[in-house]
C-alpha cells in the first residue's frame, strides 16, 4: 500500500512550506483549517494530488504577482500596493 503524507502546521513562511515538500509530503494545510477544509486537504492527498492549502497559495501567487508588476513597470512594492 502506497502512503501518502499531509503535513499541518502554523507556518506560512514559503520557505518552510517547500521544504515540508522536498521532504516528502504530499500535502500541506494550515492547523487553522476548518473541519471541511482539512477533509478536503485529506480526501486530495488519499487520491495521489499535491495539495497546498489556499492561504498559504494566494501568498504566494500575491508575491508572483506583484514581482510581476514591479518587473514590468519597475515599481517597487509600495507603487505596486498603491495601483
Amino acid at each position: 500500500m502506497l502512503s501518502r503524507v499531509l503535513a499541518r502546521g502554523e507556518l506560512t513562511n514559503e520557505q518552510y512550506v517547500a521544504r515540508a515538500f522536498n521532504f516528502g509530503t504530499h500535502g500541506y494545510s494550515l492547523k487553522s483549517a476548518s473541519a471541511a477544509g482539512l477533509t478536503h486537504a485529506v480526501k486530495t492527498v488519499v487520491v495521489g494530488r499535491p495539495f497546498l492549502d489556499s492561504v498559504i497559495g494566494m501568498a504566494l501567487l500575491r508575491r508572483l504577482y506583484i514581482g510581476r508588476y514591479r518587473w514590468r513597470c519597475g515599481s517597487d512594492y509600495a507603487g505596486a500596493e498603491q495601483a
